[in-house]
């Protein structure tokens, strides 16, 4: 029926630790999204999600998850957690420059395209913005304002780790249903083709 099924993993520390909203330009939440619409905010008004007047980006609010890797012989474990447990565990991606953690950090909710000279996340039905240089990357980012920055290596690794757990394989892609096929282009969809499905 085009919901997603969360099975056992409905209700855990870890999806909760996601939430969908609207980031305004200045880091503060404007509209939090519901999970299952995210053309609707959660009270049910319509979003901002596909407003490029909107003065921020569509994003998930990820509250930290510390993660501890251990090698033993040919196997690796990863740990995961709410709280930093011991030394081993670390989240890069809410870690400050002082040491000290955010209380989250952002993840776009579509892959960035670039309207009025910055790198937006936003349901606009525009393409994915592709073959651009690391640096003209950075650049758009950051003309959103401080604090904006493309995705980060922690970041993709902390998705790929929990992709491991929460699907129990290697290739999520094929635990979703995904559609992508070999020698098709990458950027398939639109920015904000799956809004409804949530």
């Amino acid at each position: 029926n085009d919901t997603f099924n969360y099975g056992d993993w409905a209700g855990t520390w870890i999806l909760q630790s996601f939430r969908p909203a609207m980031l305004g330009y200045d880091g503060v939440v404007r509209e939090w999204l519901n999970v299952d619409d995210l053309t609707l905010t959660t009270d049910g008004a319509m979003s901002h999600i596909a407003d490029s007047a909107f003065a921020g980006n569509a994003m998930n609010i990820v509250t930290p998850i510390y993660v501890k890797l251990v090698e033993s012989g040919t196997r690796q474990y990863a740990y995961f957690s709410p709280e930093k447990l011991d030394a081993d565990y670390e989240c890069w991606s809410a870690k400050l420059s002082d040491g000290s953690y955010a209380p989250f950090f952002g993840l776009p909710l579509f892959e960035g395209s670039v309207g009025d000279g910055k790198l937006r996340s936003l349901a606009t039905a525009a393409l994915p913005t592709a073959m651009t240089t690391a640096t003209t990357e950075i650049q758009y980012a950051a003309a959103n304002g401080p604090n904006w920055y493309p995705t980060l290596w922690a970041d993709e690794m902390l998705m790929h780790l929990l992709g491991v757990l929460v699907f129990g394989r290697l290739n999520s892609q094929i635990a979703l249903g995904g559609t992508y096929q070999a020698g098709a282009s990458a950027l398939i969809l639109n920015c904000g083709s799956m809004t409804g499905k949530g």
